[in-house]
């Protein structure tokens, strides 16, 4: 199913797609770097980084909190 087509589905039930993207770009920018954001959604690293900044997160503690999580 091409964007285009999801899009319209779910406009025919009521859910507007956009929102529901942008909601689930914040909860992933809230929880993970952008880097990661990025290479996962194929996004810019600079928008990856604008979701990021706007979710309040900068993830400077993310790669020990992963170190901690391996051990």
């Amino acid at each position: 199913m091409s964007s285009q087509q999801l899009a319209f589905r779910l406009k025919e039930l009521g859910i507007p797609p956009r929102i529901g993207r942008n909601s689930a770009l914040m909860q992933l920018a809230v929880k993970l770097p952008d880097a990661v954001i990025s290479d996962l959604l194929g996004l810019r690293i600079g928008t990856a980084t604008e979701w990021a900044t706007i979710a309040g997160n900068t993830h400077l503690g993310y790669a020990a909190t992963l170190a901690r999580q391996k051990t």
